[in-house]
């Protein structure tokens, strides 16, 4: 269950949170040559994607948080415990809240049109709670130390230009794909609970 719950999480934090980051770059080059108006819409959908994401994203923390506090023999639960109540227990808990905040910040007009604002925002969204743990692993030099310089250099040699283009247009496709299908869901539950007005 825990597993799961950290997957959910994962996809979030990489496919939602990191992909609108480059979503949101591309989106406001592209309005430099693009002036359709209907590009507003597009991005209302991408960014109601995001902002409902921000939402879900702390009713798992809360669901996994109860379960580990009520539930005493689930996998990895004395890490996970550790990460809550340890000597990190701040970040823990401080980057998802502050997601969720940076994330409902969009709903104001002012952030979402303008560039710089939503740049900064966004950016942010970027930095997870694995990440701030890798900030302060003192020991990370010596961890790639033993992974050998042979790994070290294989690592390098996949940040090539070719490479960091696939990667990122692979992001935004799929935070593409995601804002589809919300729009569709949101679509079928909206016609599914509109009645229409009886003629008389």
């Amino acid at each position: 269950m825990i597993e799961n719950l950290n997957l959910i999480l994962k996809v979030i934090e990489s496919d939602i949170f990191l992909s609108y980051f480059y979503y949101t770059v591309i989106f406001f080059f592209a309005s430099i040559f693009i002036r359709n108006k209907s590009r507003h819409q597009f991005d209302d959908v991408c960014t109601d994607l995001l902002i409902h994401s921000g939402l879900f994203f702390i009713g798992i923390i809360i669901i996994k948080s109860i379960l580990l506090l009520t539930i005493t023999d689930l996998p990895n639960s004395a890490e996970e415990l550790h990460n809550m109540f340890g000597e990190h227990r701040l970040g823990y808990w401080m980057i998802p809240l502050i997601h969720v905040v940076l994330t409902q910040l969009l709903r104001l007009n002012k952030i979402k049109r303008n560039i710089l604002p939503r740049l900064i925002l966004v950016l942010l969204l970027a930095f997870t709670w694995e990440r701030y743990r890798g900030f302060l692993a003192y020991d990370s030099i010596k961890y790639w130390e033993s992974l050998g310089s042979g790994y070290k250099s294989s690592v390098l040699d996949k940040f090539t230009a070719f490479y960091m283009f696939k990667h990122i247009a692979l992001r935004i496709l799929i935070y593409v794909l995601f804002a589809y299908a919300y729009y569709v869901i949101l679509r079928l539950i909206k016609n599914r609970f509109t009645t229409e007005p009886k003629l008389h």
